[in-house]
């Protein structure tokens, strides 16, 4: 199972694994991430995430709205909570992984704080979407 987990978030965006173990070359490589993404969305910030997208594009309210295709999974699914998160991304076997996830997580709060009447407008979006049904 440990194989199937071993840091492939930076896999996935190039890490060579091989490095996996050098903390050095993790956040060189989570720098060079940053510099090429202006904006990391988390889906457990869903709602925060498609705001601060919108005012990243400066697009309108409307470019961002959705509704959930399968109301029952939403319902029924988990969320997993920092701890739960900690846990999965499992620092011995995932240091780059949980690196990432911290340096985005910890980027992502700091552009919301910069934001002004940011949860005003995350207030307004989610009572919006659930006038039109979504």
């Amino acid at each position: 199972m440990q194989r199937h987990v071993h840091n492939n978030f930076l896999q996935w965006l190039g890490f060579n694994v091989k490095k996996s173990n050098d903390k050095k070359a993790i956040k060189d490589y989570i720098d060079f991430v940053e510099r090429r993404f202006k904006l990391v969305m988390f889906t457990e910030y869903f709602d925060e995430s498609l705001v601060l997208l919108r005012r990243t594009m400066n697009w309108s309210m409307t470019d961002i709205f959705y509704s959930y295709a399968n109301e029952a999974t939403k319902k029924s699914g988990t969320v997993l909570s920092p701890d739960d998160i900690n846990k999965l991304l499992n620092i011995k076997h995932n240091l780059g992984d949980w690196m990432l996830y911290q340096h985005f997580n910890k980027s992502f709060w700091e552009k919301v704080s910069t934001q002004p009447e940011f949860f005003d407008e995350i207030c307004e979006s989610v009572q919006t979407a659930q006038y039109k049904g979504a």
